[in-house]
């Protein structure tokens, strides 16, 4: 049962052209029957009609059974209609790319009936039952008229509805296709509510059973109907030949035969040619002419024209008590399938010129690619493009002149455990050239800086072993990835860190070769000797200390001991044979090298390449410390924050410079791609705007298809999730794709030039942003024009569809 009570709505209202369309209007609905809301056009029948469904808003109370509604709650009508209400309306609003069967499918997953068996059984029953049931498989595009709303008839009766409501059901149909509609419903209306709108009086007084008549929105006649038993309905679509006057005219060789309901006045003048096995036919008249093809919409009837009689509406036969209320639960995957496959459809089948408009959307997300990856590319610092120092490095640094530096007093620190030797002046560049035995080619490297052991231990290595003497060389792991990958660019097959480990690594600038131990777990280019081994670099590369080196055990292969022995404490020397020295002497410069103090010779030695003098590893670090000239200097800390605080304390300039090296970089490389940023960032605005008027295009196309799902009571969450998956499925199908492949081509160039370093910086977490801002500004813009037009009623959405 319906009830309305005070009822009032308004169109223009409060302005010159105020309409009263519904006017105070209280009305009750019996549970079965079928009611007539009869009047005129404009008299505000069809705005009452769609009050009562749920399809339009107005101020007052409405009844539902026990479920009042007062002042139009969209979200409480929308849910009683889905599962209650069924519409019959004069378009017959069908998704015109689905199938017969689909149609109704859908109307019962509204109502979350996805039984496979009951849908079947209740798809195949009323479509038999509306004769359709040879047209499931068929497009709703594919149908006539009659066929469609017959259709929606059937979509109407499926859900099993409490109440239908139907809007001039018969208003696009002939005679007979409105007879037979009519009889349906009016055999429904047995079991159910059924709410009509027409205009045709006629009619209503054959079928209903109560005729409501409004007027200027105001009811002013309510009746049971006891009205005619019969229905004379004559759309002139069908001529009944026994009704008209006839004459005939038959010779041997032809039969004619005139009809006519009237004296023909202006006698026409009419000539008929046989010939060739043609027929033609010469009319000269005043009257208008029309020839009866197979494609006319007027046909012949021999017969007379025979009034509907109620014991005929009768013979149509309809019973669905054998339906079962089998609903599914409100989440179900079956549902959310079924959601898919409806956005997918909608996907797939367009025309061919929005099809063109997904190629456009790839192009799009091909665009987006790189310029995200171009400005990805200038503000992703890469550390290996600027990190060579490691990060246990602190440092102290002048702009303006040579450092004054008092290293007994830095050294005094805890913090601060060695000198790192190798700093500006001291430092040096590696070319490492690494032989493989079975292929006779070499991997060159550069830029490398020289670390000692003493700041890593066993827990640092990843494979082998750390250095145990002066011919046997660590590497990081940078390192250690890069050769593999120059190696297999360069040779070919596959390698790994570990297939390194026991390899001749060689000096390119010296004639120094060592033995690849291990590789060390490290974030930055480095190579790792032990202590003297470091401290013998330094000497080799510094233009003042080149003929030092540290004494070890006799077991240097770069040295042999002539006579005495190798220094045991600060103080002591072993000098080249060159040099003409005895042991027992006392030096305080060697070759025209201060030594900072008295040294005694211990031994003499003969060096396979250099002039070479053996020190103590206390001695080597104090000739560093003393012949150090330079702008930069870095220590080996164990706690940089504590390190610097020290540093600064005492005066020095101190930073870490792998921070330092950080801003220099990103400094350079955000001003050399400042033209290319403002570019790509100009470039995305306008792809934006590009998307987000095709979204919104895509949408106004979509106006008539939400109408339909809003009018038949699927909830705006309902509506939003389908355009949810749709957007989706476009954004992967097309700009993701485009996305995709720009991405992969930008890995591909880059692992082709890894010797070069990368072309564009787009690492995979920059990749993941980017395509996730696609997906959100696609839902957004997409969904922004649908949440927009829910705020809408389901009669409004239509209207502005019909607009």
């Amino acid at each position: 049962m319906i009830r309305l009570n005070k009822i009032n709505k308004y169109f223009n209202r409060r302005k010159a052209n105020e309409i009263h369309v519904i006017n105070n209007t209280t009305l009750e609905f019996p549970s079965t029957g079928l009611v007539c809301l009869l009047g005129a056009s404009g008299s505000g029948k069809t705005t009452l009609l769609n009050v009562i469904g749920g399809l339009d808003k107005a101020k007052g109370e409405i009844y539902y059974d026990d479920l009042r509604i007062k002042n139009y709650k969209m979200y409480k009508i929308d849910k009683y209609r889905r599962n209650n209400m069924g519409y019959i309306f004069q378009n017959y609003l069908l998704f015109p790319e689905m199938t017969v069967y689909d149609n109704l499918k859908f109307a019962l997953s509204l109502a979350n009936i996805y039984d496979k068996d009951e849908v079947e059984k209740r798809i195949n029953y009323c479509l038999n039952a509306v004769n359709m049931i040879n047209y499931k498989r068929r497009r709703a595009s594919a149908l006539s008229g009659g066929q469609q709303q017959r259709v929606a008839i059937a979509r109407a009766l499926v859900k099993k509805a409490k109440v239908i409501i139907a809007d001039e059901p018969t208003g696009n149909l002939d005679s007979s296709n409105t007879i037979e509609v009519m009889n349906i419903i009016k055999k429904v209306s047995k079991t159910c509510l059924v709410i009509l709108v027409t205009h045709d009086r006629e009619l209503a007084n054959f079928y209903a059973d109560r005729i409501i008549e409004l007027k200027d929105g105001k009811v002013v006649s309510d009746e049971i109907n006891t009205s005619s038993s019969s229905y004379h309905h004559d759309d002139g679509k069908v001529i009944y030949l026994k009704d008209l006057n006839q004459k005939e005219f038959e010779e041997e060789a032809y039969s004619l035969k005139l009809y006519y309901d009237e004296d023909v006045k202006d006698k026409p003048e009419i000539k008929v040619v046989y010939k060739n096995g043609s027929l033609i036919v010469d009319v000269k008249s005043n009257f208008k002419v029309k020839y009866l093809t197979s494609n006319s919409e007027v046909t012949l009837k021999d017969e007379h024209f025979k009034k509907l009689e109620l014991t005929d509406v009768d013979k149509f036969d309809y019973d669905n008590s054998f339906f079962k209320d089998i609903r599914g639960r409100k989440f179900d995957f079956r549902k959310m399938w079924d959601d898919f496959k409806v956005a997918f459809s909608n996907f797939y089948f367009v025309k061919f010129r929005y099809k063109l408009m997904y190629l456009a959307f790839m192009i799009v997300g091909m665009f987006i690619a790189y310029t995200a990856a171009t400005i990805s590319n200038a503000y992703t610092l890469d550390e290996k493009a600027y990190k060579r120092h490691d990060s246990t490095l602190v440092g102290i640094s002048s702009k303006e002149e040579v450092l004054d530096v008092n290293f007994e007093e830095i050294l005094s620190d805890e913090s601060i455990e060695y000198v790192a030797y190798l700093n500006n002046s001291f430092s040096f560049n590696v070319d490492v050239s690494i032989n493989f035995q079975t292929r006779n080619r070499s991997v060159v490297f550069n830029d490398v800086k020289m670390m000692p052991t003493n700041i890593v231990s066993e827990k640092d290595l990843i494979y082998g072993a750390l250095p145990s003497g002066n011919k046997e060389i660590a590497l990081s792991k940078w390192v250690c990835d890069d050769l593999t990958k120059h190696a297999q660019t360069t040779v070919g097959g596959s390698f790994s860190c570990k297939d390194f480990v026991g390899r001749t690594l060689s000096m390119r600038n010296n004639l120094d070769t060592f033995t690849i131990s291990g590789i060390i777990n490290r974030d930055a280019y480095l190579l790792f000797v032990d202590y003297p081994t470091y401290l013998n670099s330094a000497f080799k590369v510094s233009s003042q200390l080149p003929v030092f080196r540290i004494a070890t055990d006799e077991s240097d292969s770069e040295v042999v001991l002539v006579k005495g022995r190798l220094p045991s404490e600060s103080g002591e020397i072993v000098v080249h044979e060159v040099f003409g020295y005895e042991i027992g002497q006392e030096l305080t410069s060697i070759n025209g090298v201060s030594l900072g103090k008295t040294f005694t010779i211990v031994g003499v030695c003969h060096t396979k390449y250099y002039a070479y003098n053996l020190i103590s590893i206390e001695d080597g670090e104090k000739l560093l410390q003393d012949y150090f000239v330079g702008y930069n200097l870095y220590f080996i800390s164990n706690d940089k924050t504590k390190s610097i605080e020290h540093l600064e304390n005492l005066g020095y300039t101190a930073n870490d410079p792998n921070k330092e090296d950080m801003s220099e970089y990103s400094k350079q490389r955000i001003q050399y791609l400042m033209a290319p940023i403002i570019s790509s960032l100009v470039l995305a605005s306008a792809l934006l705007i590009f998307v987000f008027f095709m979204m919104r295009s895509k949408v106004i196309h979509r106006i008539y298809d939400i109408g339909v799902y809003r009018a038949l009571g699927a909830s705006r969450i309902k509506v939003i999730n389908l355009f949810v998956l749709e957007i989706l499925i476009l954004t992967t199908f097309t700009t993701a794709i485009g996305y995709g492949l720009v991405v992969y081509f930008i890995d591909y160039v880059n692992s082709l030039m890894v010797s070069f370093g990368s072309v564009l910086l787009f690492p995979w977490y920059n990749v993941a942003l980017g395509l996730l801002a696609i997906y959100a500004f696609y839902l957004f813009f997409g969904l922004l024009p649908v949440i927009l037009l829910l705020r809408k009623t389901p009669s409004q959405i239509l209207t502005k569809y019909d607009i």
